[in-house]
């Protein structure tokens, strides 16, 4: 649980926040930008948090008051530095700084169990290498408590209350309320669920004041199921684990000529996968899982913390407008239209922009809940979450201390040797989303072994039915026409979106034009 929270943590603050942010420090009284950020590559300072930008967002009086107080007051805001972008920026870099604390403290809950962390040793099949004590779990809510005085509450941004993930998270919205209205997909989420609770999970704070708690039909702290739609209400389907299958038509492996598998088969389920690299033109080695909604139809799934609060029920298209925000949309609304001629207050904002005169029209898609402001909102609110879930679980061990120690009850994982196929899986929620392993055993030998993880779900290519993958479907925007890019020489955007999914793959997204790559930007290893 701590590390689901320390990677919600860092993916704000160290993987997402830099696509938004001018890193910052308050010198003399005047916000001065970091000539070299660390491991951030810039374009023009106007495509980020700036002057124009908050006062254009503040100009339309829908800031909370209390957050244009915490906000005005910030060093270098006014006298003798006059620059309210800034501000706001040197104030994120602190937070960015103090994130990094934050995440040590959330390893360091899980070292207490595992021996260490990030990469745990500690665990064994039945259970752990050491036993539970009464010190171990009053370390382990110290911790927290100071975790969750970091995390904070989603009407943080509305009570002028700084110095919180969910102030900065909510902040990040209103000063790009555009991207509610970019990065769409399909609206179609997979949960595969993890913990085992039969009981309820009391919630805290905000979000106990409005789901109140946690009880799940399939016994689970977090439901197994898969939607449609992010719309509140929404029903929830159970999953099949035979209805995963997996195309290779735009993956490197052997195939047909129509994409099949060399049988024949479109799609094969992942305990009769079949992993053969054969590159040819293709452009991914993901291949494509997709679930069969029904008769054969198999469709393309988003996985991930947006996909779980989904399911669960705990996010939904709206929720922050519900939560007291109207800058945020409900369902159905209509995007902005911040183009030349529009008189949105972002026009001239976009127009600072070398070579651009105004931003996108958006008026033609309808608010959804599955964009790429959606997907940041939902991890912080699950990090929230996460720790009544954590308070929860260790009140529970702290239960079954008898003598000093928690009780442990090691099963018996010895592998049957026999003529006969054995199959197995294992599915559980990563924290980027839905994870599942498929095993054949023969003889006491593997005899075939299948990963379907996350990225592959998000990432993966077109299908054998030319349906792309979800973050491809994002980057597509309105279907024809593309995400709207300010600049094609300097396109922030494209990394914005895919960001927002968490791609567990090399630390870089490289953007291709038809004529090579894009503008090239210098990456210091270390500040200086």
């Amino acid at each position: 649980m701590s590390n689901h929270i320390m990677s919600h943590i860092l993916h704000f603050y160290h993987l997402v926040a830099l696509d938004y942010v001018i890193p910052s420090a308050v010198l003399g009284g005047i916000p001065t930008a970091i000539n070299r950020p660390f491991l951030s590559p810039r374009y023009d300072n106007n495509y980020y948090i700036n002057t124009a930008r908050i006062l254009a967002i503040a100009g339309t009086g829908l800031l909370p008051p209390a957050a244009v107080g915490v906000l005005s007051s910030l060093p270098g805001w006014g006298p003798p530095g006059n620059d309210p972008g800034g501000a706001v920026n040197a104030y994120l870099t602190g937070q960015y700084l103090k994130a990094l604390d934050i995440r040590r403290k959330c390893h360091e809950m899980q070292a207490i169990f595992s021996g260490r962390a990030p990469q745990c040793s500690g665990w064994t099949p039945g259970g752990a290498t050491a036993s539970v004590t009464t010190q171990n779990i009053a370390d382990a809510n110290a911790l927290l408590a100071q975790i969750k005085a970091f995390v904070g509450e989603p009407t943080d941004f509305a009570t002028g209350t700084p110095g919180t993930m969910m102030f900065d998270v909510v902040a990040a919205a209103h000063l790009f309320p555009e991207y509610f209205w970019i990065g769409n997909s399909y609206s179609n989420f997979m949960a595969f669920g993890w913990g085992e609770e039969s009981g309820t999970i009391p919630l805290t704070g905000v979000l106990g004041a409005i789901f109140t708690q946690i009880n799940n039909p399939d016994k689970r702290a977090s439901l197994r199921g898969w939607k449609t739609s992010a719309l509140a209400g929404a029903p929830v389907n159970a999953v099949d684990i035979m209805k995963i299958g997996e195309s290779i038509a735009g993956s490197r492996y052997n195939k047909t000529l129509a994409g099949n598998y060399p049988d024949g088969a479109p799609f094969k389920h992942p305990w009769d996968g079949q992993t053969t690299p054969k590159p040819l033109n293709e452009y991914s080695w993901l291949k494509s899982p997709r679930y069969d909604v029904g008769a054969g139809n198999y469709q393309p799934f988003e996985v991930g913390p947006l996909s779980r609060m989904v399911v669960q029920g705990t996010y939904f298209a709206g929720i922050l407008n519900v939560a007291g925000y109207p800058l945020a949309p409900v369902a159905g609304a209509p995007g902005p239209n911040m183009s030349t001629g529009s008189g949105h207050p972002l026009e001239a904002v976009y127009a600072l922009i070398p070579g651009v005169t105004g931003g996108p029209n958006l008026s033609g898609i309808a608010y959804n809940g599955d964009s790429t402001l959606d997907r940041i909102a939902a991890r912080a609110i699950e990090c929230r979450l996460m720790i009544d879930m954590a308070a929860h679980f260790l009140s529970k061990i702290n239960s079954t201390i008898v003598g000093g120690y928690a009780s442990t009850g090691i099963t018996d994982d010895t592998v049957p040797v026999t003529a006969t196929v054995k199959k197995g899986y294992g599915m559980t929620e990563a924290s980027r989303g839905a994870l599942s392993h498929w095993i054949k055993i023969k003889n006491g030998k593997i005899t075939k072994y299948q990963a379907v993880v996350p990225t592959t779900w998000n990432a993966n290519p077109r299908d054998v039915n030319g349906k792309e993958g979800p973050a491809e479907r994002s980057l597509q925007g309105t279907p024809g026409q593309g995400t709207w890019v300010a600049n094609p020489a300097e396109p922030i955007e494209l990394p914005r979106v895919t960001h927002s999914y968490d791609f567990c793959i090399a630390c870089a997204v490289h953007l291709i034009t038809p004529d090579g790559e894009v503008k090239k930007v210098d990456i210091p290893a270390m500040p200086g």
